[in-house]
């Protein structure tokens, strides 16, 4: 089979890359005795039944492996009743990873699973029986690394201020790894959600999957990808997103809307809000109104990040008035043709305002 074909039809569509699937052990009829063996350790809040902390899964587990990726097995006590646990990530797609996991491309990834023989479940207990948790959800955009690296940096300056260790952002600009996060995987919440942005080509390239990449998927066509991730730990926080159950058959029904709110809602968590004000300066001669529409537009869309359109519908907002604010939306188009538009960094800036679009910063 060829490898992945180009990402123009994956990009800017939200979808699931990773998930954790559970379901009580009496459900399902187990084939190989030995996951018996691997039992997770893990402490509950008695009140909640919020997990505090736990084993990963990966250290004690019985682990499957196909060409390049693996899949994790292993059994959970909550309260006394034993789970069933399997970590299911989009690699086991193969060729089809790009995709994400989704409701057009479930049953195969089930088959996958299945074939295994560690357990067996039919399809429909599959979907309608498992819950998941630990939930990734990914959104790839095309962006080259030298926007990204400029997005990255102001990213990282309009980071909400964290008092806590284990929250705020952590940039990342090397060579073998291009992005930044915000929090941690492991101690993400729904006020503190775990985010990150990376260049995909780069990953598919450096890190430990490279291998994978190598064998399914066009590395070529991720030459100019970023990926953005985001994490919902829990049925507690998807009933916040307003999901009413956390079946897999539940998740993988979300419109794309749905998804990208839950994206929206972890970059605006940890990002303060994008529109600001700020002084510039003007070499051309104007009055001096003119002059402080010149600066508040240009500091927009210069500092800010903000499209012409995006700047005008922010001021124009702040008139209750139908006239004033015809005329308003007049001169301050007459200042943009004249003094700012096609400039460097006005063009600079439409591709990224674009991408702040995409992601839900407002």
């Amino acid at each position: 089979m060829s490898k992945g074909n180009k990402y123009s039809n994956t990009l800017y569509v939200p979808s699931i890359d990773s998930f954790k699937w559970r379901i009580e052990l009496d459900s399902v009829e187990i084939i190989n005795r030995n996951l018996l063996d691997h039992i997770i350790n893990q402490k509950t809040n008695t009140s909640t039944g919020e997990i505090i902390e736990e084993t990963p899964i990966q250290s004690n587990s019985l682990k499957v492996a196909f060409e390049e990726y693996h899949i994790h097995f292993a059994i959970n006590k909550i309260f006394g009743i034993e789970y069933l646990v399997v970590l299911i990530n989009s690699k086991l797609l193969e060729h089809e990873y790009l995709q994400g996991i989704t409701l057009k491309n479930i049953e195969p990834l089930y088959n996958r699973i299945m074939k295994c023989n560690v357990f067996n479940i039919s399809f429909e207990d599959f979907l309608s029986k498992g819950k998941i948790s630990d939930i990734d959800i990914k959104k790839d955009v095309e962006l080259s690394k030298d926007d990204f690296k400029s997005i990255i940096r102001n990213l990282d300056k309009n980071t909400k201020a964290q008092k806590r260790r284990h929250h705020g952002a952590n940039p990342f600009l090397t060579d073998s790894n291009l992005g930044i996060e915000w929090n941690t995987r492991e101690r993400g919440s729904f006020s503190h959600p775990f985010l990150k942005f990376y260049h995909k080509g780069i990953e598919a390239l450096c890190s430990k999957n490279r291998d994978f990449f190598a064998k399914f998927i066009d590395v070529h066509s991720l030459e100019n990808v970023v990926r953005i991730e985001t994490t919902v730990k829990s049925f507690k926080e998807l009933k916040k997103h307003g999901f009413n159950d956390n079946t897999l058959l539940d998740i993988l029904r979300a419109s794309e809307d749905k998804l990208n709110e839950i994206i929206s809602h972890s970059v605006t968590s940890n990002l303060e809000p994008r529109f600001t004000q700020s002084n510039t300066k003007t070499k051309k001669e104007l009055s001096p109104t003119d002059i402080l529409m010149f600066a508040h537009l240009s500091n927009m869309i210069k500092n800010q990040k903000a499209s012409f359109y995006e700047a005008l519908e922010f001021t124009l907002n702040h008139f209750e008035d139908k006239h004033q604010k015809k005329r308003m939306k007049t001169k301050l188009t007459e200042i943009y043709n004249q003094q700012i538009r096609g400039q460097e960094f006005e063009k600079k800036v439409a591709k990224q305002s674009a991408f702040y679009s995409i992601i839900g910063w407002v």
